[in-house]
């Protein structure tokens, strides 16, 4: 049965060719999540200028019954929320994560706006900030998919203590376990005061992104499963 969908917000993630006329289109959706559909093409003259473009609000129109849709038409609201910079390569980051690790046709609302925040924030990031709109969307998005990260219990179930002598273990594939200090750069080790500010969000110190990079980077990799996110070759 042919599914019709009317006036959908969203924005281009990715595109690819398809055939000499047609391009392939990954969108995430504020109602129906991550899709892939099918866009004509205009004439050869106008292509440079009709091309959907990421970063730019859209509504959209577009009907199937299979996960390959057939996009019918296309209205931009904005211009690019992003320009160049660091603020541009963080924000393919942003789409690569939710290209590669969001299943099709499934309703993120939360995760969607999450998404239009992170971008507004890294169009107003201080030069060298622009990791915390990162920070605050892969810990959202890992939620959304399943592997949150409690930043208040240990595995052990017992409260993490706010204490900087006091040493957590971090797997992503469970979480903090107490420990002892060790020198071993293979593994990840926190201290309970570090943790705390990592889950208080207390982004202005600069241990705390540290730490809650190398914390978010364990998490998306388990997630990822060996995939490797190009866009991670550009600055992060």
């Amino acid at each position: 049965m042919m599914h019709a969908v009317e006036q959908e917000v969203g924005f281009l993630l990715h595109s690819r060719s398809f055939t000499d006329s047609r391009i392939i289109l990954e969108l995430f959706t504020r109602q129906h999540g991550k899709l892939k559909a099918v866009h004509r093409l205009p004439s050869r003259k106008r292509q440079a200028t009709t091309k959907p473009q990421p970063f730019i609000p859209l509504v959209v129109h577009y009907s199937g019954s299979g996960e390959l849709k057939n996009l019918s038409g296309l209205e931009t609201l904005s211009a690019p929320i992003l320009g160049a910079g660091t603020s541009l390569f963080c924000g393919l980051y942003l789409n690569e994560l939710l290209q590669k690790l969001l299943p099709v046709e499934f309703e993120y609302a939360g995760l969607f706006a999450s998404y239009q925040l992170a971008l507004l924030s890294l169009s107003q990031a201080v030069p060298g900030e622009e990791d915390i709109p990162l920070r605050e969307f892969e810990l959202q998005l890992l939620a959304e998919l399943g592997y949150g990260i409690n930043f208040s219990m240990d595995t052990l179930g017992e409260a993490i203590e706010r204490n900087s002598e006091r040493f957590y273990r971090f797997d992503p594939a469970d979480g903090f376990t107490p420990t002892a200090l060790n020198n071993d750069r293979r593994v990840l080790v926190c201290s309970g005061a570090e943790i705390t500010l990592v889950g208080e969000g207390q982004w202005q110190l600069e241990e705390t992104r540290r730490i809650a990079k190398r914390v978010c980077r364990l998490a998306v990799n388990m997630v990822l499963g060996g995939r490797e996110l190009k866009s991670r070759e550009l600055f992060l």
